[in-house]
């Protein structure tokens, strides 16, 4: 609080209220969500792997509150090959 006190502007007061929400994030029941090896075997088994994984995470972040979720499929970014790439997911 010292530095703060040194009327230095508003950086040192932002920076801990970030601390304070970052430590707030990292204890909160939230974070449980992201132990997806505490599921039972034959769950992970049915959503397998890369984006089913993803998928199991969401299902967790939702079921612990969290409001927006999203499950990438492993890239975007179409420029090259782009008429196979969309004919290959139709």
């Amino acid at each position: 609080t010292g530095f703060n006190n040194q009327k230095r502007g508003s950086a040192g007061d932002d920076h801990r209220k970030i601390l304070t929400k970052t430590v707030d994030l990292l204890t909160s029941k939230q974070m449980e969500a992201f132990k997806v090896d505490s599921e039972p075997a034959e769950v992970k088994e049915r959503y397998g792997r890369g984006f089913g994984e993803g998928c199991l995470l969401a299902r967790r972040l939702v079921e612990a509150g969290v409001p927006f979720v999203e499950v990438d499929l492993g890239g975007w970014d179409m420029h090259q090959n782009i008429h196979r790439e969309l004919q290959a997911t139709k």
